[in-house]
């Protein structure tokens, strides 16, 4: 992996932000064209109608919103599908430290040692604050990006750099989100995740209604993950989609699209948890080096209908190139 550098950056921003539009994925519609606004807590994207795309959450939540068992914040919650359903959930009851889309581990070492997913049981999660440090926007055609750099804190002391892409755009009945995240060692010493059966780049689904996984090849039927076995994860797949079709008779979901240049994964995946985690840590460590960051790559299509009601094969395809 190449060092990152401003050049790089900003190539990757433009890439990013224009990427769709020179591959073909447009939206139908002439209004449809996507943008942000930052203020001091979150940044927003929404479509040229107004109507709400996704917020990152980077400071405080607003008042009478349930708040993750996890010091910090830095997480996408909520994601909004074409029709307005809210498709990720935020501090759920069974696991009150997931908090919608999020990046984190249950074990890095590095300048100190700790746990950022906000489970406890492998390292010491108090302390362990997941800080932004700069957010920007852009915008260009129908593409809205967000940059941001955050730092993984264990006190004060600085264990994990991150740099994440965060750029929207929309197609037929979807909105596509790539996430592209530089995780980098801020000191000389490098920096290990631990291995382990599930962590890493998360969405956690809101219930609303009967469930169907699917991927590739059709509906998945494999026995959930468990949480101390690696062998029980869900074979490497291009994706995975969750679809729920609600009481009210509507249908959505979300595929999350895993980048080929992404390490080997395995997949960590609980139906009655409603999440779905492509787990590079699974088979064994993974460890930064300085200077050599380590890059994840993936897409997430929030649609309405069903898993067919977007072409998940071209989209892979197109994030592939």
């Amino acid at each position: 992996m190449t060092r990152w550098s401003r050049r790089h950056f900003l190539e990757a921003s433009a890439l990013g932000i224009s990427g769709f539009a020179a591959s073909g994925l447009h939206a139908q519609e002439p209004d449809a064209k996507v943008t942000s606004a930052m203020g001091e807590d979150f940044l927003t994207v929404k479509t040229g109608s107004g109507a709400p795309v996704l917020r990152y959450v980077r400071g405080k939540l607003p008042a009478g919103e349930p708040v993750p068992a996890v010091e910090g914040t830095c997480f996408t919650h909520p994601i909004h599908t074409p029709a307005g359903e809210v498709v990720t959930d935020l501090a759920p009851a069974d696991h009150r430290h997931h908090r919608g889309v999020f990046c984190a581990w249950v074990e890095v070492d590095g300048a100190r040692r700790g746990d950022w997913w906000g489970w406890g049981a492998k390292a010491p999660k108090e302390g362990c604050v997941i800080r932004n440090r700069e957010a920007r926007i852009s915008r260009k055609g129908r593409r809205a990006g967000l940059d941001l750099h955050n730092t993984w804190l264990a006190g004060e002391s600085p264990v994990v750099e991150e740099r994440l892409l965060l750029s929207a755009g929309t197609v037929s009945e979807a909105h596509v989100l790539d996430f592209e995240y530089r995780f980098s060692a801020p000191t000389e010493k490098p920096v290990t995740i631990a291995q382990s059966p599930f962590g890493g780049f998360c969405y956690r689904a809101r219930p609303r209604g009967t469930q169907v996984i699917s991927g590739p090849e059709g509906e998945a039927k494999y026995l959930n993950s468990v949480h101390t076995r690696s062998e029980t994860n869900w074979p490497a797949s291009p994706w995975y989609d969750m679809t729920y079709r609600t009481p009210e008779g509507r249908t959505n979901g979300v595929a999350l699209i895993n980048h080929p240049g992404n390490p080997a994964t395995t997949w960590h995946v609980v139906r009655g948890i409603h999440m779905l985690n492509p787990c590079i840590v699974a088979q064994s460590p993974v460890v930064i080096e300085p200077g050599k960051p380590l890059v994840l790559r993936y897409r997430l299509v929030a649609h309405d209908g069903d898993a067919s009601a977007v072409d998940l094969r071209k989209l892979f395809d197109q994030f592939a190139r």
